[in-house]
């Protein structure tokens, strides 16, 4: 319940912030209760994506993304289920993400952006 009202709260600020999800924008490491994904730009400037299940413990194949109307859209795939999802990406602020799912399993779920802290 309380996510659902996380989500509620999000959803409404969504108009009001209006920002443009970029490659820039998500570069880096972003986590939620069950997955973790990673964005880079290599040296070739290719953008590149890793997607990880921390439930089921396996990588996620990425079919493909883009970015729509300042929305990014990515597309993976589960391989060890034969799972497809599309997961439309919505910016709630420079550290929060809300992806909304459509899969086998549809759903919500809200990323938050991983600092890197310098711990050794």
């Amino acid at each position: 319940m309380k996510n659902i009202a996380i989500l509620l709260v999000c959803f409404t600020f969504i108009g009001a912030n209006a920002q443009k999800i970029t490659k820039k924008f998500l570069v880096g490491k972003w986590t939620s209760k069950s997955n973790e994904i990673e964005f880079r730009i290599d040296n070739n400037k290719e953008f590149k994506i890793v997607d990880y299940s921390t439930l089921t413990k396996n990588y996620l194949k990425v079919v493909g993304y883009q970015f729509n109307k300042g929305f990014f859209y990515l597309s993976t795939l589960h391989e060890s289920n034969n799972w497809e999802a599309i997961g439309k990406f919505i910016y709630i602020d420079e550290d929060t993400i809300v992806v909304d799912y459509v899969s086998n399993a549809p759903g919500q779920a809200i990323f938050k952006r991983v600092y890197d802290t310098g711990k050794e």
